[in-house]
C-alpha cells in the first residue's frame, strides 16, 4: 500500500452480494458488503473506527467509471483491526456501474487528518448471491435491513455433514477454491495435518505453506517459515532470487541462519524514495533494550540515510549515523555520525566534512585514527603514488626503534623518534632537531622562553639585510636586545654591526664593520667610549687603538728582525746590527760591540708583551728582538761574576752577555742591567734590557 502522509501495512478482502430479479420478500437495493482487517505496522491500529471511501475504476484503463460518483462510510467501527460496511447504498455507483464490463475498487482509509492509506485498486468479481430471502421465522436464511444471515446450523460445501460453521470438502482432503488455475485455493492436507494457502499456479507443492505465483518461482513459503522470492526452494529465511540465474543453487559459505539472502549474478537492492524534507531513503539497523527492561524498545540504531538532491550540485550526502537510546530524554539520541558529501568530501565523527578527508576525534580516549600495515612490509603507514610511479610514503618503522618516517623515491628523509628527536637527512637524530645538509629559512626563525617572551629573532629580510637578536631582561624586567646584529646597517657605511647592551639597555660595545672601508669596536662604560680600535683611523689609512691605559699579557717590548749568520738563532741570545745586510741582525760575538741591539725574546716563558713591524718593509722579519723591558737573557760567569745591577755587554761567547767591567769600553756596548745573580760558568739571567 501507499500512503500519501504515512505508510502503513493493511489487508482487506473483498465481499459482494449480488442480486437477481425474482420474487424476493425484502429488496437489498443497489449496496454490496466491503469487509476487511487492517494492520498498523504489522499490528491492528490504535484507532476504533475509519472512514472509508471508494471509488469504482475501469478495470482495463483505471479510470474511474464515467457517470460514477465515490461512496463514503464515515464511522466505521474497527475490532482488533476488523470492519464491515456497505458500499454503493445510495447507488452512488450509477446505475449502469455493473454492465459486465472489468471493474475495479480504489479504497482509501481516514483515520486521522494527516494519516490516509491508499489501497492497489482490487477486482470485483461476481459471488454467489442468495436466490431467495424470506424474513419470516421459519425461514432459515433471515434479513435485517441490508444484512442477510443464516443462525439455524452448520453449512457444508462438498459434504452434507458439516461439522462447523462453515465446512468444505470431505474425505483425507479438504480445499476452497476461488477461479479457475491460477486461482486463490485454500487446502488441508490431514495425512500431513496441515494448511496450505495457494494464490495463482496450478500445483500445490509439497513443502510450501504458501505459495503465491508461479510454480517454477514465484514467491513460496515454506513450513519452516523461509520465505522465497523467484525460487521455489528458500534456503534462508528471506531468499531473493535474480532473473538471470538459472538454476537454485547456493553460494557456498551461506549460513542457513541469514535473514536475508539476494542472489543474483549482479545482487544489487535498490532503494528510491520520494523527497521527503530532508532525506530520500535509509536503511535502519535496530537492537531492542540492552538491558531487557523494554522488548519493544529500539535502544541502539545504525542507519545508512541517503540525503535529499542538492539543488546546486544535483546529487545527495550519504550519512552513515549511530544512535543510543537516553533514558533521560527518553528518545534516540546521535553519538556517531559519518558522511560521503555530495562535493566528494568524506568526514568521519563529522555530518560536514572541510577537507577531502575529515577527521573528528569522537572523545579525548579514542583514536581519532589507526593505521595497520601497508608502509613497509607490515609496518603500518601511508604511501601516495601518481601515475608516473613516484612515491611519498609516511609510517612507522620498527626496525627503527618505532620511529616515524617520511619516505620519498623510497629513501628515508625525516625521521621522528619516539622521544620526540626529529632528524632531516639522518634516520637517527641525536638531538631535537638534527640536519645533515643545508637548512633555508625564509621567515623569521625565533625562539622563546620558559615565560612565552621571544628571546631569539633570525630574521633573513629585514630591509633588505638580515639581524639577529638576542633578548633579555633589564634590571627593570623590560625586555631588550641584549645583542643585535645587522648584515647591513646603513644607507651609506653598508657593513655589518654588532651592538652588544648592559642590563640598562645601552650599548656597551659596538662593532661596525663599515666605517669608511673599514672595521672599528668602540668599548664603551655605560654611555662614554673608553676604548677604540679602528682600522682606518679617520679615513687616514692607518689604524689606531684608543684607551686610558694599555695593559699588555707580556713583559718586553720587541720589533721582528731576521738574523743571519752561522750561528743557530735560539731565545735569550744576545743580537748585534749586521753591517753588511741593512735592517737585519746576527748573533752578536764580540766583547763590548756598540753594535749590540738587543735579545731575542722568549726565553725562560717569559713572552713578548708587544712585537712591532711592518711586513713587506725592511722593519719585518721572523724573530721578536726585546730592545726594552725584561727577558731572560744567555750570559758566561768566565768573565767575572753577575750581579744584580750590574752592566751587561757583550763577550766573545756566541749570544752571551757578560758583565761590563770596563767603563772605557762599555760606552755604547751596554744591553741593559742585571737583575739575577751568575757566579760562575754560563746560565741564564733576568736582564732589564736598557741598550746605552
Amino acid at each position: 500500500m501507499n500512503g500519501r502522509k504515512m505508510r502503513s501495512t493493511g489487508t482487506a478482502v473483498l465481499l459482494t452480494l449480488g442480486v437477481v430479479a425474482t420474487t424476493l420478500a425484502v429488496d437489498f437495493g443497489p449496496g454490496f458488503t466491503y469487509q476487511g482487517e487492517l494492520k498498523y505496522n504489522g499490528s491492528p491500529p490504535p484507532w476504533s473506527q475509519v472512514e472509508l471511501r471508494f471509488r469504482l475504476l475501469d478495470g482495463d484503463t483505471l479510470a474511474q467509471v464515467p457517470g460514477s460518483g465515490q461512496s463514503i462510510s464515515t464511522g466505521v467501527p474497527l475490532t482488533d483491526g476488523v470492519f464491515s460496511t456497505t458500499v454503493n447504498s445510495l447507488g452512488e455507483f450509477g446505475p449502469n456501474a455493473f454492465d459486465g464490463s472489468s471493474r475495479k475498487l480504489e479504497v482509501e482509509a481516514f483515520f486521522e487528518p494527516n494519516i490516509v492509506i491508499t489501497f492497489p485498486p482490487q477486482d470485483v468479481l461476481a459471488t454467489p448471491y442468495a436466490q431467495h430471502a424470506g424474513g419470516g421465522a421459519g425461514d432459515a436464511w433471515q434479513a435485517s435491513g441490508l444484512d442477510l444471515y443464516y443462525d439455524q446450523g452448520n453449512v457444508g460445501v462438498g459434504t452434507n455433514t458439516p461439522a462447523a460453521l462453515l465446512h468444505v470438502g470431505q474425505g483425507d482432503e479438504s480445499s476452497l477454491h476461488v477461479g479457475m488455475a491460477p486461482h486463490i485455493a485454500l487446502r488441508r492436507d490431514l495425512a500431513a495435518d496441515r494448511f496450505r494457502l495457494q494464490i495463482g499456479g496450478n500445483n500445490w507443492g509439497d513443502a510450501r505453506l504458501l505459495q503465491i505465483g508461479r510454480d517454477d518461482g514465484g514467491m513460496p513459503v515454506s513450513f519452516t517459515g523461509d520465505i522465497g522470492i523467484g525460487t521455489d526452494d528458500p534456503f534462508v529465511a528471506t531468499h531473493l532470487r535474480g532473473k538471470d540465474l538459472n538454476a537454485d543453487t547456493l553460494s557456498p559459505g551461506i549460513s542457513s541462519n541469514t535473514d536475508m539472502l539476494i542472489e543474483s549474478q549482479v545482487a544489487n537492492l535498490t532503494l528510491l524514495g520520494e523527497p521527503s524534507g530532508n532525506s530520500d531513503a535509509f536503511i535502519d539497523f535496530c537492537a531492542t533494550d540492552l538491558n531487557g527492561t523494554s522488548a519493544t524498545r529500539v535502544d541502539h540504531r545504525w542507519r545508512i540515510l541517503k540525503r535529499s538532491v542538492n539543488a546546486s550540485s544535483g546529487r545527495g550526502d550519504l550519512q552513515l549515523t549511530n544512535s543510543q537510546y537516553n533514558t533521560t530524554s527518553g528518545s534516540l539520541e546521535q553519538v556517531i555520525e559519518h558522511t560521503f558529501a555530495d562535493n566528494g568530501k568524506i568526514g568521519f565523527g563529522t555530518l560536514a566534512p572541510l577537507a577531502g578527508l575529515h577527521f573528528v576525534q569522537p572523545d579525548s580516549a579514542t583514536t581519532a585514527m589507526l593505521l595497520e600495515g601497508g608502509f613497509d612490509g607490515a609496518d603500518p603507514g601511508i604511501v601516495f603514488e601518481e601515475d608516473g610511479g613516484a612515491t611519498v610514503g609516511v609510517g612507522l618503522n620498527e626496525a627503527n626503534a618505532a620511529a616515524m618516517e617520511l619516505r620519498t623515491g623510497g629513501s628515508t628523509r625525516m625521521t621522528v623518534t619516539q622521544a620526540g628527536d626529529v632528524g632531516i637527512g639522518i634516520d637517527a637524530p641525536a638531538d631535537r632537531l638534527h640536519v645533515d645538509g643545508t637548512i633555508r629559512v625564509e621567515g623569521d626563525l625565533v625562539g622563546y622562553d620558559g615565560s612565552g617572551d621571544q628571546t631569539v629573532d633570525l630574521d633573513p629580510d629585514s630591509g633588505g639585510a638580515p639581524t639577529l637578536a638576542l633578548r633579555t631582561r633589564t634590571d627593570g624586567g623590560s625586555l631588550y636586545s641584549a645583542v643585535f646584529m645587522d648584515a647591513e646597517d646603513g644607507a651609506t657605511d653598508r657593513g655589518a654591526r654588532v651592538y652588544v647592551r648592559n642590563s640598562l639597555g645601552n650599548t656597551t660595545v659596538d662593532i661596525d664593520g663599515d666605517i669608511g672601508d673599514a672595521g672599528c669596536i668602540e668599548i664603551k662604560d655605560d654611555t662614554t667610549t673608553r676604548i677604540t680600535l679602528d682600522a682606518n683611523w679617520q679615513g687616514s689609512g692607518s689604524s689606531r687603538i684608543i684607551a686610558d691605559v694599555l695593559q699588555l699579557n707580556g713583559a718586553d717590548l720587541s720589533e721582528q728582525f731576521d738574523i743571519s749568520g752561522p750561528v743557530a738563532v735560539e731565545a735569550g741570545l744576545v743580537v748585534s746590527i749586521d753591517p753588511a745586510n741593512p735592517g737585519k741582525l746576527i748573533v752578536a760575538e764580540q766583547a763590548y760591540d756598540r753594535k749590540v741591539a738587543g735579545i731575542v725574546s722568549g726565553a725562560g716563558g717569559v713572552r713578548t708583551g708587544l712585537l712591532m713591524g711592518q711586513a713587506g718593509t725592511l722593519a719585518s722579519g721572523r724573530h721578536a728582538v726585546a730592545l726594552t723591558g725584561r727577558v731572560w737573557c744567555q750570559a758566561d760567569a768566565g768573565f767575572g761574576s753577575i750581579e744584580p745591577g750590574d752592566l751587561l755587554t757583550t763577550s766573545t761567547t756566541p749570544g752571551h752577555a757578560m758583565v761590563a767591567g770596563d767603563d772605557a769600553r762599555s760606552r755604547g756596548a751596554v744591553i741593559g742591567k742585571a737583575m739575577t745573580a751568575l757566579e760562575h760558568g754560563t746560565g741564564m739571567v733576568l736582564v732589564l734590557v736598557q741598550p746605552q
